[in-house]
């Protein structure tokens, strides 16, 4: 029979129960386009803020929303990337 050492296990332990930073939303709202075009900032922000919102109430509930968060999440990308072309559109 084979023995796992007490330090290895504590290793196993210990990688398993640290939990992972939240992820940042993957949106640069800091762009040129985007400064020179206050209202699309901020409702770049916006976005950002309701992806990070959307993400963790995804966590808080084990993913188990029924791909409605999913949905939504790629609802904010799209917004996000439509959001761009009109600040690199705008003069």
């Amino acid at each position: 029979m084979k023995f796992i050492s007490p330090a290895l296990a504590f290793v196993a332990l210990a990688a398993v129960c640290v939990p992972l930073p939240a992820q940042a939303a993957p949106f640069n709202c800091g762009l040129p386009a985007f400064q020179r075009h206050g209202a699309l900032q901020s409702a770049c922000r916006a976005i950002s803020s309701a992806y990070d919102s959307t993400h963790i109430a995804q966590q808080n509930n084990n993913y188990t929303l029924g791909g409605h968060a999913a949905n939504a999440l790629n609802a904010l990308h799209n917004a996000y990337n439509e959001l761009l072309a009109a600040a690199q559109a705008a003069r």
